[in-house]
C-alpha cells in the first residue's frame, strides 16, 4: 500500500515519512484448518484454492505494485495506466478471497434468510426447470429489490 508524505506528532516533535512507503501484501492464515469444511468442501480443494489460488492474487498483486512504484519513479504514465488492469484484478481477487475465507464456518450459518432463503427455497423446489425458472428469478429479483 502507499502512503503520501504524512507527518504525525509524537512527543511533540514531527515525524516525516518517506513520500512512498510500501507495505507488502500477504497471504491471511484462514481462520479454520483445510479439512474443517469436510463433507461440503475437501481439505484438498481448501488447500489448492487458498494456498495456490489466493497465494497467486497476492504475489501478483505485490509484483504489480512493485512495478508501479518504479513507474512512479520515473513518472512514466503510461506505465502507470498499463498497470491498472493488473492492480485491479490482482487487488479485488485477494480481497474477495480474504472475504470469502471470513465467510465461510465450518459449524455453519443456519438456515438462510432473505434472498438466499428464497434462492435456497427454489432451487429446492423446482419441478420443471424450464417452465419455472423465469418466474423464480423474477421473484428473487423482485424480492431483492425490497431489500435495498
Amino acid at each position: 500500500m502507499y502512503r503520501s508524505g504524512v507527518t504525525r506528532r509524537l512527543n511533540s516533535s514531527a515525524v516525516v515519512m518517506p513520500a512512498s512507503t510500501r507495505t507488502k501484501h500477504t497471504l491471511p492464515d484462514l481462520p479454520y484448518d483445510y479439512n474443517a469444511l469436510e463433507p461440503v468442501i475437501s481439505a484438498e480443494i481448501m488447500q489448492i484454492h487458498h494456498s495456490k489460488h489466493h497465494a497467486t492474487y497476492v504475489t501478483n498483486l505485490n509484483v504489480a505494485e512493485e512495478k508501479l512504484a518504479e513507474a512512479k519513479a520515473k513518472n512514466d504514465v503510461g506505465a502507470i495506466v498499463a498497470l491498472g488492469p493488473a492492480l485491479k484484478f490482482n487487488g479485488g481477487g485477494h480481497i474477495n478471497h480474504s472475504i470469502f475465507w471470513q465467510n465461510l464456518s465450518p459449524k455453519g450459518g443456519g438456515e438462510p434468510t432473505g434472498t438466499n432463503y428464497l434462492l435456497n427455497f427454489c432451487v429446492n423446489n423446482i419441478r420443471s426447470p424450464e417452465s419455472d425458472l423465469k418466474s423464480i428469478f423474477n421473484v428473487i429479483y423482485i424480492q431483492a429489490s425490497w431489500q435495498n
